[in-house]
């Protein structure tokens, strides 16, 4: 449908008196000839030296082709009460009260077939006046029904269906209130289907929705609003938009209504310019809740309590969906590289939005974001850096990003002496490394751009052989940092206890506690002389175990203790011949084969030691050497939350439970909100703690918050959890159980990410 620039462009904006307006509106219609000698004159609209308004009807099809004004009015009503309508002579000039006004012509039998905003500020005259033009088109008259009483506090309300969507660009929709006398009297309504609705202003209710009515080319269409039956209840909702919409693709908004299990579509619906309408019939529930899904807009979801009889309203007004601007500055070492910014939600990590770019630009803007707690990403590979915004209040934010440059320059020490090696660092807080090699001497120079807190270092000497180590603090500026390593070698030698004759291919388990506080856990394997040769050991405990195809695993971990100068030296495990071997059966939640589900099985919940791991086949079953029993079975499976169980005997039937629908997220923050990083993270399912290599395993997921603070395990169960933090320094505190009592309860379903406080 035609209309004029300057409407399109204007008609939602406040209309400044002095500018020269002509606001006009063009429909289809035919047999009625345009006045060529008649149409206003904007230099004549002054009145008492204020600027006035005049209304004129228009042709159909046409923005300029004004008709004659005679019989025809223009209705002006306040765009926040429909129920005091002005009524205005076309054709003549005069000033109304300042304002925002919904206008629409009407006359003759005829009506706009939309409603134009029209909003009036005064002031002096400067040489033109406001002229509203709008094109009409047959109607007829809508009344109550004569038999409805209609007294003074009884409104007739007449919401249009189609009127807002006749233009190339969604309108506002077309509404009248009749109060009273004037419901039997009636009032023209345009050609299409409208709801007429009964309004108690006394008691600031509905008492009835009806259903839609067909309104043709002239005549009276008379209404007769029915209440709900007993039982039921009928539902108006409508929503305020934040801002007008101007094309039809901006009204993406979907509205349901979920009743337990179902889902509910609105019967009828208006997505309007600046509100949405929508009604549900007959609803046999009594509480329900409101969704709203939107790419621009959101409402948060409401709660409806629906009465038997009776006509539910909810009047809201929508949220504009916030954005996020990204501003970049990086260092040298990061521009001109392939470049990825993602959005995900926080705790679930779900992905919002991402980007990739050739390049980094030096700024980005995410829009229409969900009102919820992000984490931003950047990566430009192998880096990935993170910042946490919170969009929750719905308004726009930033971050920035401008990670600086760490160069590193030093040398490898075993002892005393230097030593090629390979070097490799732990970044982006993951199990990541990025690998750094010496040259002969020892020496290396690398440029990280995030701080680290481990690495592992491989003697060239002793390729396959790491030595781990953590760095407290962390590397987090530029300057010297020489690694050194003790001089000892430890070699583990495993042998047949039958025939005395060595094992090769076995896995020998090593965990050395140092004295300083800090250790590490690695596996290697035998040679064919089976011996695995250790990573360098520091001063404090050593405890090793064995296991191999075909042998049952060492009952319990050999420990021994590590002098500073001890040079180092070859110890002994020796395995049996596996015996007689029972199965376990491994289901889902949902009573069928765990197929692929992997199982370990331990002495104790707190050992670090596995006995026997395993993986299930197609039909969940596994098979679990008598030996390794009695203990504790852990077990896992994608589909499903990690199960702990304790297992006597065999064979056995376990079902792994329901996985929960997202992920447990843990933000540990100290006293002042500020987060903690590589704090121990202990976790209570049915009452039992789950810490260490224990929780590691069954989630995927190191026991320890990262950098930031955060810890996030994606398979737990369906069920209400406990959730300790502790620091380092109160390690062995939190491991002799003295602060369980400190354990902060996380309630089932939990959503977004629980902030708990890392006790020391």
């Amino acid at each position: 449908m035609p209309m004029s620039p300057y409407l399109e462009r204007e008609v939602y904006r406040s209309v400044v008196a002095a500018a020269a307006l002509v606001v006009a509106v063009a429909a289809p219609w035919s047999g009625l000839v345009a006045a060529e000698e008649r149409k206003p004159d904007p230099e004549k609209g002054v009145l008492d030296g204020e600027v006035a308004v005049i209304g004129w009807p228009l042709a159909a099809g046409s923005v300029d082709a004004y008709l004659d004004p005679a019989g025809y009015e223009l209705h002006l009503t306040p765009a926040d009460d429909l129920s005091r309508e002005s009524v205005h002579p076309a054709g003549a000039w005069f000033k109304p009260p300042k304002g925002r006004y919904r206008a629409w012509i009407e006359g003759r039998g005829r009506i706009s077939d939309t409603v134009t905003i029209l909003s009036y500020v005064g002031g002096p005259f400067r040489g033109k006046g406001l002229v509203f033009a709008d094109s009409v088109a047959p109607g007829a008259t809508v009344a109550l029904h004569g038999d409805v009483p209609a007294p003074a506090t009884l409104d007739l309300r007449l919401l249009h269906l189609e009127s807002h969507a006749k233009t190339d660009f969604p309108r506002i929709e077309m509404a009248r209130w009749l109060r009273g006398r004037s419901a039997h009297e009636g009032a023209l309504m345009p050609e299409g289907r409208l709801i007429p609705a009964l309004f108690d202003r006394a008691e600031d209710e509905y008492l009835a929705l009806g259903r839609p009515v067909e309104v043709g080319q002239g005549g009276r269409v008379t209404v007769r609003p029915e209440p709900p039956e007993r039982g039921t209840s009928d539902l108006l909702v409508v929503l305020e938009r934040p801002s007008a919409i101007t094309r039809h693709e901006h009204a993406d908004l979907t509205l349901t209504l979920r009743t337990g299990e179902e889902a509910l579509a609105p019967n009828e619906v208006i997505r309007a310019a600046t509100r949405v309408i929508a009604i549900w019939y007959s609803l046999s529930t009594r509480q329900a809740t409101l969704e709203v899904k939107s790419a621009r807009v959101f409402l948060p979801s409401t709660e409806i309590s629906l009465r038997s009889g009776r006509v539910e309203r909810v009047s809201a007004i929508l949220r504009k969906r916030p954005d996020l601007a990204v501003e970049l500055a990086l260092p040298e070492g990061l521009r001109g590289k392939s470049t990825t910014l993602e959005v995900r939600t926080s705790g679930d990590d779900e992905l919002v939005s991402a980007e990739s770019f050739p390049e980094a630009p030096p700024h980005h803007r995410f829009t229409s974001l969900p009102p919820a707690e992000l984490v931003v990403s950047l990566s430009v590979p192998p880096w990935r850096f993170l910042e946490r915004v919170s969009l929750a209040d719905a308004e726009d934010e930033q971050v920035y990003f401008a990670p600086e440059a760490i160069e590193l320059e030093g040398t490898v020490f075993r002892g005393d002496e230097e030593v090629s090696a390979e070097i490799a660092f732990q970044i982006n807080g993951t199990e990541e490394m990025l690998p750094v090699a010496t040259d002969e001497d020892g020496n290396y120079e690398v440029v990280l751009f995030k701080p680290v807190s481990a690495l592992s270092i491989t003697l060239r000497e002793r390729q396959g052989v790491s030595f781990l180590d953590y760095l407290i603090p962390p590397i987090s500026a530029s300057g010297r940092h020489d690694f050194h390593l003790p001089d000892n070698r430890f070699e583990v030698e495993v042998t047949d206890s039958e025939s005395g004759q060595p094992i090769e291919g076995a896995l020998v388990h090593v965990g050395n506690s140092a004295a300083s506080g800090f250790g590490f856990n690695v596996s290697t394997q035998t040679d064919e002389e089976g011996v695995a040769l250790l990573p360098p050991l520091r001063e404090g405990s050593l405890s090793f175990s064995a296991s191999a195809e075909g042998y049952a695993p060492t009952a319990e971990p050999v420990t021994e203790e590590i002098d500073q100068d001890d040079p180092g030296r070859r110890l002994a495990l020796t395995l049996s011949p596996q015996g007689e071997r029972g199965v376990i059966h491994l289901l889902l939640p949902s009573g069928l084969p765990a197929a692929g589900a992997s199982a370990c099985v331990k002495r104790t919940v707190d050992d670090d030691f596995q006995r026997w791991c395993g993986t299930g086949g197609e039909d969940g079953y596994v098979e679990v050497p008598r030996s390794a029993l009695p203990g504790v079975i852990l077990a896992r499976h994608e589909a499903a939350g990690f199960l702990v169980a304790e297992i006597q005997q065999l064979p056995r039937e376990l079902r792994l439970p329901e996985r929960s629908g997202a992920p447990l997220g843990v933000e540990a923050t100290d006293g002042f909100g500020k987060p903690v990083r590589w704090a121990d993270v202990a976790l209570f399912v049915d009452e039992r703690k789950l810490t260490g290599t224990t929780l590691g395993w069954l989630t995927g997921s190191p026991a320890a918050t990262n950098r930031d603070g955060f810890w996030r395990a994606p398979n737990v169960p369906a069920e209400n959890v406990a959730v300790l933090v502790s620091r380092v320094d109160a390690r062995e505190r939190a491991k002799a159980g003295d602060l369980d009592h400190l354990r902060q309860d996380v309630p089932y379903p939990w959503r977004g990410t629980v902030e708990v406080f890392a006790e020391r």
